[in-house]
């Protein structure tokens, strides 16, 4: 795995790889295949390094990840990301479809077999991003995992976002600012605290000290009320023009993409392949089943 930051769209982003680094020529005769990650909100790439890795084991493909525009910043005081006052463009909705673009547009060779795994609002960004021609003609297959790509204030942690978390987002920043001048091993205790009692993985302990950040947690939560106010209508259109490469994969109980989404899909598109989780995978599957659904997603691709 190789990482570094590179600036897209004006924003020192941090990017992963198995396999070819993105700035590596490609200098076989046959055209690559390569997987484009999307993450979802907090798009955290350390969040998703073990379900890539063992994406990668099973494909053999390139695989590749770009955090989401300011939610994960590098230390250097050289490399600063523009504020959120006066860059609110960059940071919402919008800019993060157009933040991947311009990585797409500069670093996905124009020949390469792309196939896109998108987890959460990263599978509405890639829905949005199908819809640019020199984008579609590349796609070789798109995998929406616990797509969140309609009407999210509807659902059940969008109503409780709207209307209870955006009130205390202030709050939530000055706790994180505490957090962040607490000495080293209280935050180590206070997050291991957390991981046991919510049976996440250790592995993410790390990432999520790091995360905590008021100046990357007020970007995340810009974000994610934007997405309240912009993800209505489902891109059906989209959907119909592309329904041959795409996979749609709902949880059981999600409740930022709920059964009834899936349900009414498969009304309106009887032959989309889409299916309700049967495995007991929840939303966030990186922080407990990471590498079951690396799995699961590398027979989709390879079928």
């Amino acid at each position: 795995m190789q990482e570094a930051y590179l600036n897209i769209y004006g924003v020192p982003t941090r990017v992963q790889t198995w396999g070819r680094w993105v700035e590596e020529s490609y200098n076989k005769s046959e055209p690559e295949d390569l997987v484009l990650f999307i993450p979802g909100n907090p798009g955290v790439t350390q969040f998703y390094t073990s379900f890539l890795k063992r994406l990668h084991e099973e494909l053999g493909y390139t695989v590749w990840i770009l955090s989401h525009a300011g939610h994960e910043l590098p230390k250097s005081k050289l490399r600063e990301a523009p504020r959120l006052t006066d860059n609110e463009k960059i940071y919402g909705l919008e800019g993060q479809v157009n933040h991947k673009l311009a990585f797409i547009d500069t670093y996905v060779p124009k020949n390469a077999r792309v196939y896109f795994v998108g987890h959460s609002i990263g599978a509405y960004v890639i829905l949005d991003i199908l819809k640019k021609s020199w984008v579609k003609s590349n796609t070789k297959g798109a995998y929406l995992l616990f797509p969140a790509i309609e009407y999210l204030a509807q659902t059940e942690n969008g109503w409780y976002m709207v209307n209870v978390v955006k009130y205390f987002i202030r709050i939530l920043l000055f706790l994180a600012w505490i957090f962040t001048i607490l000495p080293f091993i209280l935050q180590f205790s206070l997050i291991k605290g957390y991981v046991l009692f919510y049976s996440i993985l250790n592995v993410h302990m790390r990432t999520i000290i790091n995360f905590i950040r008021p100046d990357v947690i007020d970007k995340v939560f810009y974000l994610a009320m934007d997405e309240m106010h912009n993800v209505k209508e489902r891109e059906t259109g989209v959907l119909l023009e592309n329904k041959t490469k795409i996979k749609l994969y709902y949880g059981a109980n999600d409740g930022w993409s709920p059964q009834r989404y899936c349900k009414q899909l498969k009304r309106d598109i009887p032959d989309i392949d889409a299916e309700i989780c049967t495995r007991n995978f929840e939303h966030a599957f990186v922080l407990r089943h990471p590498e079951e659904v690396a799995v699961m997603v590398a027979k989709w691709i390879k079928h």
